[in-house]
């Protein structure tokens, strides 16, 4: 790993050196730096203990380097071609679908869980949607990687184009 060494990165960047191999662990270390933000500053319950919040930390952690593994090694099942621009990508889209569809019912069950049992309902929440967007994810960047998207061309547009090359 390059730590904080930033001209060393560009230059293995200008010289080539950046292996394919080394690119998901440089975005789980990016990842590592950039989610404890996220998820140690912000509201907190008063009452819920610090080692909740490390805890819950670190099975995000654990779920972010396994599913950033397994969406490179789809990639890498295919063509092998622009991981990155797949990841954000389809990784911005993912995301979307994600909350859209599960953000009634998120806050549904977060409302019976909070009110009736007094539970933190993010840290028991957030596992699984990342748990559902690393497997939909693996699944697109698969999909792409090894072109099996199913064309949406009908009959009459093949015709049309086989009398016109």
């Amino acid at each position: 790993m390059f730590g904080w060494n930033v001209r060393r990165v560009a230059e293995d960047f200008i010289a080539d050196r950046m292996s394919k191999e080394n690119l998901p662990n440089v975005i789980a270390s990016w990842l590592v730096v950039i989610c404890p933000i996220f998820l140690f500053v912000g509201p907190r319950d008063p009452w819920s203990p610090a080692s909740g919040s490390i805890v819950q930390w670190l099975v995000s952690m654990i779920i972010l380097y396994v599913g950033l593994k397994l969406c490179f090694k789809a990639n890498e099942k295919g063509d092998a071609r622009d991981f990155i621009e797949r990841f954000i990508v389809l990784g911005a889209r993912v995301g979307m679908n994600i909350a859209c569809f599960l953000a009634f019912p998120i806050l549904m069950i977060r409302s019976i869980v909070e009110i009736h049992w007094g539970y933190s309902f993010g840290m028991y929440s957030t596992p699984i949607i990342q748990i559902i967007f690393f497997w939909q994810l693996h699944h697109w960047i698969g999909l792409v990687s090894q072109g099996k998207l199913a064309s949406r061309t009908t009959s009459s547009d093949m015709e049309v184009n086989e009398q016109n090359p």
